[in-house]
């Protein structure tokens, strides 16, 4: 389908507008602390003058290419099982995939990871590989996630010294790939990276900072309880949430991170984010995390969720319990294919 406006080429870059002094109608409750986010901004920028690109002047929305399913390399597959429950019942879903050697990953990242050095696989080393995954019907209707998104970032992404190190972003999405398509931005012309200007004159746009809040406790509703506020608005994403206190320095990054995604009132996605050498080498590894909700009103999240690699078979599984919007009785659930399209 066409759209109108410019696409990104490299929309991998996060950075973080000044949420606080822009949007106080949706300021995140961390705002109190924005020395922080001026902080983080600061950093931020400086680090993607060093790696990315200048953005050309436009004041024409912006939006990326969305694959629709190209994730084979990554053999991916998923499959659903149901457990009674006394109020009804739960699902147990759970997506595995396997890291894709050929994939580039920076062995001096101060030369590689910089504006115009090509990989191997002909992209430079500073854009995200966006792996699509189907999922099936059944955990649809469960779960309410539409589709998987196994992004892999080589060089990571900003913010400086946090997220810059080779990892995954596994974005469960609520809405299509169609429906992500439109959700376009006006680009910020005072950073040379693409993300999303505060000042935002289209619906599209302004949708990005549209936040679905509890003003009583002025905090996000849907949310993870932990997360601190909202930042880093990407063209086809969506809006960043996250505990930023519990950020860890970039070199002591080892377990799994969950974000959570919003656009235009909504959640958007549901994300853990995992370092490549979590999901790589010779030891294996398991991180779990119990997750409860702010102002919960979508019951079909995930309260639960696993992330373990194991190293003879290289595979990486991620097992997610939540309460089903269906019930189906039996055991074994529906099995999806690799596609994830049964």
């Amino acid at each position: 389908s066409h759209h109108s406006g410019r696409i990104l080429d490299s929309p991998g870059a996060y950075l973080l507008p000044e949420v606080c002094q822009g949007l106080p109608q949706h300021r995140p409750h961390s705002c109190e602390n924005a020395s922080t986010m001026v902080s983080f901004f600061i950093r931020s920028v400086a680090f993607a003058s060093m790696l990315f690109p200048s953005v050309v002047k436009s004041h024409e929305p912006a939006y990326i290419y969305i694959p629709e399913d190209n994730a084979d390399r990554l053999f991916p597959e998923s499959y659903i099982e149901y457990m009674d429950k006394d109020y009804g019942c739960d699902y147990k879903v759970t997506v595995g995939f396997m890291h894709d050697d050929t994939l580039p990953v920076p062995t001096n990242p101060l030369t590689q990871c910089i504006p115009g050095k090509v990989a191997e696989d002909n992209l430079q080393y500073i854009n995200s590989r966006y792996h699509t995954f189907p999922l099936s019907k059944n955990i649809r209707k469960a779960t309410g996630f539409d589709h998987l998104s196994i992004d892999f970032n080589p060089c990571g992404h900003p913010p400086l010294g946090v997220f810059t190190i080779p990892h995954y972003d596994l974005h469960f999405y609520l809405q299509s790939v169609a429906e992500r398509q439109k959700w376009t931005c006006k680009l910020d012309d005072n950073v040379p990276v693409p993300f999303c200007a505060v000042d935002q004159d289209s619906a599209s746009g302004m949708a990005m900072y549209n936040v679905g809040m509890n003003y009583l406790t002025n905090k996000p509703a849907n949310m993870h309880e932990s997360v601190t506020g909202c930042i880093d608005a990407i063209p086809g994403m969506g809006l960043h949430c996250w505990n930023w206190d519990a950020s860890p320095e970039a070199q002591d990054w080892v377990d799994p991170i969950f974000i959570m995604g919003s656009y235009d009132s909504k959640i958007a996605f549901w994300e853990p984010m995992v370092p490549l050498s979590f999901i790589t080498g010779a030891e294996a590894n398991k991180y779990e995390e119990i997750l409860e909700y702010h102002s919960q009103t979508i019951e079909s999240l995930p309260y639960n969720f696993t992330i373990q690699y194991d190293p003879y078979t290289k595979g990486t599984s991620l097992i997610m319990f939540g309460k089903s919007n269906v019930c189906k009785k039996g055991k074994g659930g529906s099995k999806a294919s690799k596609s994830g399209k049964k």
